[in-house]
């Protein structure tokens, strides 16, 4: 298969899990589609910076699995921001850093602030970040992100139970004193 023509398989599926996000219904065939098809990762994921995400939490197998305890909070917190705004909780605006969960989930790896920030966490307050007054959910790049989020989570999932299809693209991105 060409570059080209793979590159036209994953958008064509990547758009079906989206659509899923989307219409709050399952995602688990479409994103096993992602998972099975045989390409690099950069390719399959269109909003979270996967491959940098690996290479810079993988010093060893324990922080590698904390990505994806620190992606099953990050998909909390965007699924949330999908929410119609008066469904949402009164805290939604702001991110406290001392928060025990965030403490140790998204900040035991590096890059999940910068996950936070894509979502529209971009203003810098005391102990956190906010969501500016103001400003609107990019319900179009979150529902993106999600479909990110949850193809990181089950993706990095197969891989540690050994049923990844094509681990050699995880592989290159770990250390190798990890494997």
């Amino acid at each position: 298969m060409t570059d080209q023509n793979m590159a036209n398989l994953v958008a064509i599926v990547h758009d079906r899990a989206v659509a899923a996000v989307v219409q709050g219904i399952d995602t688990t065939e479409s994103i096993n589609q992602l998972i099975s098809i045989n390409c690099p990762l950069s390719m399959k994921y269109k909003v979270l910076d996967i491959v940098t995400l690996i290479k810079e939490n993988s010093a060893n197998i324990g922080e590698l699995k904390k990505i994806s305890h620190a992606l099953n909070i990050l998909e909390k917190y965007a699924r949330h921001l999908l929410k119609p705004v008066e469904s949402r909780s009164n805290m939604w605006r702001f991110v406290k850093f001392s928060n025990q969960i965030f403490k140790d989930r998204v900040d035991a790896i590096k890059g999940g602030r910068d996950i936070m920030r894509q979502m529209g966490y971009v203003q810098d307050i005391e102990d956190g970040l906010a969501f500016p007054d103001g400003a609107v959910a990019d319900h179009e790049k979150l529902s993106r992100l999600v479909t990110d989020i949850i193809l990181g989570k089950r993706e990095l999932d197969a891989y540690f139970n050994g049923s990844h299809p094509h681990p050699q693209y995880i592989n290159e991105l770990v250390h190798q004193n990890t494997l």
